[in-house]
């Protein structure tokens, strides 16, 4: 028996005894039940003793059980082409490409079953949650992401990826090296398609920020030492903020744990080994994933993109220097 119906059988027998004090009506209110299911459960304890309140469908097949042959060819499926595949990316590749429409909970108890997966547990949270951004375009996040993305089948490549901080509206691209040119192309692409934000969030890496001292024209000048994306941002009235550690910028590391998962496996199925197919599956396929699927609202609908016209972007984003 279980604990709730030792709990029922505790009650019934007490109201089932000669000379009992208790009602139907209090015996349901402490079972949280009807008056009428009380003598119900009362005449079946009666006539069948303490077996009768066992659950009548204990240790008979569910009539939702799914199909044995459905779970068999399933697991096969994933052994043979989603091995290390998540339940929840794997429930969809079924659903996408071979017609199988289970849950995903099902699926995550076939494949521990099956030994396909093993349950991870929860870590702790030990960092102070930041509330999301109100508006769209008001902050985006920047990083690079230095991985195997191909497996060993093409060129080396990092992908760069910007996340809107209110909504996790992602654009990204993959490059040969994480740079200078690299960046200030992705950044020129988002503003071209976007807008210009409010505020760009990223680490303090030297392409960002200088990491040395004024020299002395600077200093005579009264300005800060600016890198090539500073002096292109300022340009822009574009506010750069440097976070200190990986963690304060979460939403785009995590963005990233999401990509090294499934992009990599997307790559595989398509058989897509080199930065340029590899991009055009970005366009056409992923980031369009990610900003439906992923993506959620602002707190606010306003979009805080300003404009982009009358700025020359391909002459600010270009590599300038005084000569003399």
């Amino acid at each position: 028996m279980s604990t709730r119906e030792r709990d029922r059988l505790k009650v019934v027998s007490m109201l089932s005894k000669s000379g009992t004090q208790m009602t139907q009506a209090e015996a349901a209110s402490l079972l949280g039940c009807s008056s009428r299911h009380i003598r119900r459960l009362l005449a079946r304890y009666r006539k069948e003793g303490d077996s009768a309140l066992v659950h009548r469908a204990r240790g008979r097949t569910s009539n939702r059980r799914l199909p044995d042959e459905l779970r068999e060819r399933t697991v096969a499926i994933i052994s043979e082409h989603y091995e290390d595949f998540g339940p929840t990316f794997a429930a969809e590749k079924l659903a996408e490409h071979h017609g199988i429409n289970i849950s995903r909970e099902t699926l995550r108890k076939w494949m521990v079953e099956a030994g396909l997966w093993r349950p991870r547990a929860r870590k702790a949270h030990h960092r102070q949650f930041r509330e999301r951004k109100a508006f769209f375009g008001e902050m985006v996040q920047i990083d690079t992401s230095e991985h195997d993305w191909f497996e060993g089948r093409g060129e080396p490549a990092v992908l760069i990826t910007l996340i809107d901080d209110a909504t996790s509206r992602v654009h990204m691209g993959f490059y040969p090296t994480d740079s200078t040119e690299t960046n200030m192309s992705i950044m020129r692409d988002y503003i071209a398609r976007y807008g210009r934000p409010m505020s760009f969030y990223g680490d303090k890496a030297s392409h960002f920020r200088v990491n040395r001292h004024s020299t002395i024209e600077e200093q005579l000048e009264a300005r800060e030492p600016a890198t090539q994306i500073g002096r292109a941002l300022e340009e822009l009235d574009i506010t750069y903020i440097t976070a200190h550690s990986p963690q304060a910028k979460g939403r785009v590391e995590r963005s990233f744990n999401t990509a090294q998962d499934r992009l990599v496996k997307e790559l595989r199925l398509h058989n897509i080994c080199t930065i340029e197919a590899a991009n055009d599956f970005l366009e056409e396929h992923y980031m369009e994933y990610c900003n439906t699927r992923l993506a959620v609202a602002p707190l606010r609908e306003e979009d805080a993109h300003r404009s982009a016209e009358g700025f020359d972007l391909d002459a600010i984003f270009s590599h300038q220097e005084t000569r003399v």
